[in-house]
């Protein structure tokens, strides 16, 4: 991680009839089933080169409050769908300027043309001196012969000493001949020469003139859309560009020639790693020809949290006995394909790693997957270096892949995967140490994942793509209703989820009697329901939530019920920011500790925390723009209140927080979460607020926190 690093100050983009067979089959209690030239030239070249050749929606519709109990309702609106990322100074050219600009450029490539003119007939009689000078070389060589055969004539007679005397001469005067002609011709070379490095010194100068009116311009950056462990650049290539320089920083207003770190491109496009960067990062991009540098592009902005171990199983790094590659036919169809890869999976033992190469593999019939490795031989099924599967259907009435289904699934890792198409993406079912990891879930008819049939244990739901669903349409259902199915000590981690539809849309659930879960460092936002839900754990072992980003909820934006630990995660708009009540569970247990918690509307909503035990709310950031902040709205008897910042009215509470300011108090934050640079402003009321007996380790950013505690989900920089 980055010290200090800032957050980010825009980030990304972003009823169908119920399936047949087998979907139905798996419903739970309460809930339907979802299933090389010259130098010169080059030269010439290095001094003209040629390339080849999103503002956020923040108006969010409004939505009555509900708490999402009891049987779905159905959900007309349609979540607001931004298309980029944001730029921060996007370019605008005066139309007037760029036609002024025009004609300079053609005023400059008129005088360079006739200069090249100039430079080619120079050196067209360079090429004819030196003709002429190799003629004279030659005439040298037949001179010196000339004189050593002369030298060897006899001279015993005077007739003979007349004629060596005569041809002595004669070679004699052909070599002067060969010196006079080569000093000519040597002189008409370097006089041409001289008169082309003087051209080519002017060409050079106007054209470092006219690449000056060529990126005169700006590229413009963008960001795809992708999961949690990368970031991919791409940009159009700009006029006259011989390369071009990405630059990015841990705050806004990214300085190229000081950024925290930068990376010279030929292409155009650029994938950054986490390990070169914090976890929020600003981009921008710069154009180069030569020594010419254009300006920066538009601003970009991202969350790129850091990989922990911890987030991966105790087996991850076990080699594997046998590596098998199975690579695409073009020969055959993507349904032919699909059934190849459907027989290759089922045939793999413990040990095995199946590699599958890039290509769109169709399975046009259920799909099971009930392989068991064990700890010393998992089994690996994984996308190919460097290509990106696409797994999928040719209809939605089976799930794209079942996997635990028809026999246990153990020890069994699927990455590097898009699925998308089918009912829902994923249904996992008799499950234990599964890890799903990289892939890119979208397109389903239903929602992307779902474990709401059997039992579930130490589950690995990782760096995964999570997006555009539909049906009830949640990125991940998680256990089912009451506690009729559970999910335990999994860990969700860096997972994107966004855009997710249909009749409900949660971002996440996590049903009523799960225990043990991680859910860390998600970017959750633009759902129709909660961007998070979860529900209590019947008395079991509490769930952790922490340092997740959760953002613009047609909903509650955080919604949990108790038995959780709820710390140092950033919320920002929806309809209430964090909800809390009774819901198949009591409310009971639950820490709200180290939050920032920021909407125009309502931002907490705790009833049912009056007289529970365990109930902690301390070291929180919560503003709302309009209306209530803290909002215990049936008291808060036995409550641990410390710490707390608040903007608007709190109800239920005398103690334990101290006013705001406002937006004033953080870098770069909106209401709504246009902007969430969420970093204490110097001054900031939440500053020292913090009370220390609730004091986090580690900040939203994975800082350490330092002595003088700070409020809300990040530290003083």
């Amino acid at each position: 991680m980055v010290a200090g690093a800032g957050l980010v100050t825009c980030v990304l983009l972003m009823l169908v009839a119920l399936p047949a067979s087998d979907v139905a089959a798996g419903a739970d209690a309460g809930r339907p089933g979802l299933d090389g030239e010259p130098a010169r030239a080059v030269r010439r070249e290095a001094a003209r080169p040629r390339a080849a050749g999103c503002a956020w929606d923040a108006t969010l519709a409004s939505t009555a409050g509900r708490t999402n109990e009891g049987a779905r309702d159905a959900r007309p609106l349609e979540p607001p769908r931004p298309t980029a990322f944001a730029d921060r100074s996007a370019l605008a050219l005066d139309p007037a300027a760029d036609g002024a600009r025009d004609g300079a450029a053609k005023s400059l490539e008129k005088t360079i043309a006739k200069l090249e003119k100039k430079l080619a007939k120079s050196e067209a009689k360079e090429a004819k001196a030196a003709g002429k000078l190799a003629e004279a070389e030659q005439l040298e060589l037949d001179g010196q012969d000339a004189l050593a055969a002369a030298e060897l004539l006899p001279e015993t007679t005077k007739k003979e000493q007349k004629a060596k005397a005569k041809a002595i001469k004669k070679a004699n005067k052909l070599l002067a001949k060969a010196a006079k002609r080569q000093a000519k011709w040597s002189g008409v070379i370097a006089q041409q020469q001289a008169k082309q490095d003087a051209l080519q010194d002017e060409i050079d100068e106007l054209e470092s003139q006219l690449t000056v009116e060529q990126l005169s311009g700006a590229p413009t950056l963008t960001l795809a859309p992708g999961g949690l462990d990368a970031l991919d650049f791409a940009w159009d290539a700009l006029e006259g560009a011989a390369g071009y320089e990405l630059a990015w920083s841990a705050t806004a207003g990214v300085d190229p020639d000081a950024a925290d770190g930068s990376a010279a491109v030929d292409g155009t496009s650029y994938r950054l790693d986490p390990q070169d960067t914090g976890m929020f990062v600003h981009a921008v991009l710069r154009a180069r020809a030569g020594e010419v540098v254009s300006p920066a592009s538009n601003e970009v902005a991202a969350l790129l949290p850091a990989w922990d171990e911890t987030f991966a199983p105790d087996w991850a790094d076990v080699e594997p006995l046998d590596v098998i590659a199975l690579d695409y036919d073009p020969e055959l169809s993507e349904t032919g394909n699909g059934a190849r890869l459907k027989t290759a999976v089922g045939a793999l033992q413990p040990g095995d790693r199946l590699e599958v190469g890039a290509g769109t593999w169709s399975i046009a019939s259920k799909w099971e997957i009930a392989k068991a490795g064990t700890a010393q031989a998992p089994i690996f099924v994984v996308a190919a270096d460097g290509a990106r599967p696409v797994i999928t259907r040719p209809d939605a009435s089976q799930n794209v892949i079942n996997v635990g289904s028809g026999g246990p699934a153990r020890y069994l890792c699927l990455r590097g995967f898009e699925i998308t198409g089918g009912s829902a993406g994923v249904r996992f079912v008799d499950c234990q140490e599964v890890w799903f990891d990289r892939n890119d879930v979208h397109g389903t008819g239903e929602a992307a994942l779902t474990a709401n049939q059997v039992d579930t244990d130490r589950m690995f739901i990782t760096r995964n793509h999570l997006h555009d669903t539909s049906g009830y349409g949640e990125g991940m259902y998680l256990g089912a209703n009451n506690g009729a199915v559970i999910m335990s000590r999994a860990v969700i981690a860096l997972n994107h989820v966004h855009d997710t539809g249909g009749l409900q849309g949660d971002g996440i659930e996590l049903k009523q009697g799960s225990w043990g879960n991680r859910i860390v460092g998600n970017f959750i936002h633009d759902t129709h329901y909660p961007c998070l839900l979860v529900y209590g754990t019947d008395g079991a072992e509490r769930n952790l939530i922490e340092r997740n980003v959760l953002m613009r909820s047609q909903d509650n934006t955080l919604q949990v019920q108790g038995e959780a630990i709820v710390r140092d995660n950033l919320i920002v708009g929806g309809n209430v920011g964090v909800h809390s009540h009774d819901h198949q569970g009591l409310t009971r247990d639950l820490e709200l500790v180290h939050n920032t918690i920021v909407n125009d509307g309502k931002a907490t909503n705790l009833t049912s925390w009056n007289g529970r035990e365990g109930m902690v709310c301390a070291n929180n950031v919560v503003y709302s723009g309009t209306n209530k902040s803290l909002n215990f709205t049936g008291g808060s008897s036995g409550v641990a209140i410390a710490g707390n910042v608040v903007v608007g009215q709190v109800v239920g509470a005398t103690t334990g927080f101290v006013q705001g300011v406002g937006l004033a108090d953080f870098v770069d934050l909106l209401w709504e979460g246009g902007a969430y640079e969420a970093v204490p402003a110097a001054g900031a009321a939440m500053l020292g607020a913090g009370d220390a007996s609730y004091a986090t380790g580690v900040d939203l950013l994975g800082n350490a926190r330092g002595q003088s505690v700070t409020a809300g989900c990040i530290d003083a920089p």
